[in-house]
């Protein structure tokens, strides 16, 4: 059976208060756990209740760089027998490979992320770059160049050239201070 823990404000429905007892202990000390027979555990205080009752319980760190991202905790063996070193040693090894699991869930999410930010700042840089001329009028006995290479995806540089006739052009130069995204907003 899984056993998954949701906050619930209603303390008389909740048969055990180990949510912040049990977690506290393994942030604290972030190493396995075994409790043959919690209710004379005197490091937690229970509630009995005679129709979800955890006798006895098994919980290691899972944990990804040193840093302890949750815990796995399994109740009450079959067969009213104690949790051993082996079961403890198989779910530390089950939690690493958890952790890691969970870990590359993660960093594939933000992987996805940063995907959608990237496509969405070379949109961005189109963008920008359609706002500049594409021709640079003809002005006789004069050559006229325009360039905005942005130090990053978009920047705060702007040009325009406009024809007001045929013997005057006029140029338009904008630099906003900064860089990236915020200067080319402005």
């Amino acid at each position: 059976k899984t056993m998954v823990r949701k906050v619930n404000s209603a303390a008389d429905r909740l048969p055990y208060r180990l949510d912040t007892q049990l977690i506290g202990w393994m942030i604290k000390n972030q190493q396995p756990l075994i409790i043959q027979n919690l209710e004379t555990d005197e490091r937690f205080q229970i509630v009995k209740n005679e129709d979800h009752f955890i006798r006895s319980l098994l919980a290691v760190p899972l944990q990804q760089k040193g840093k302890m991202i949750g815990v796995l905790t399994v109740f009450n063996k079959r067969g009213d027998v104690d949790f051993s070193d082996n079961d403890q040693r198989l779910l530390t090894i089950i939690g690493a490979q958890s952790a890691q699991v969970i870990e590359s869930a993660r960093l594939y999410l933000e992987e996805v992320e940063y995907q959608k930010m990237q496509q969405e700042m070379n949109l961005a840089r189109k963008i920008q770059t359609n706002l500049l001329p594409s021709e640079i009028p003809a002005l006789k006995d004069y050559e006229a160049y325009g360039i905005s290479i942005p130090a990053q995806e978009v920047g705060g540089d702007y040009y325009d050239f406009i024809a007001k006739d045929s013997s005057c052009l006029i140029f338009c130069l904008g630099d906003v201070s900064g860089k990236g995204m915020p200067a080319a907003l402005l």
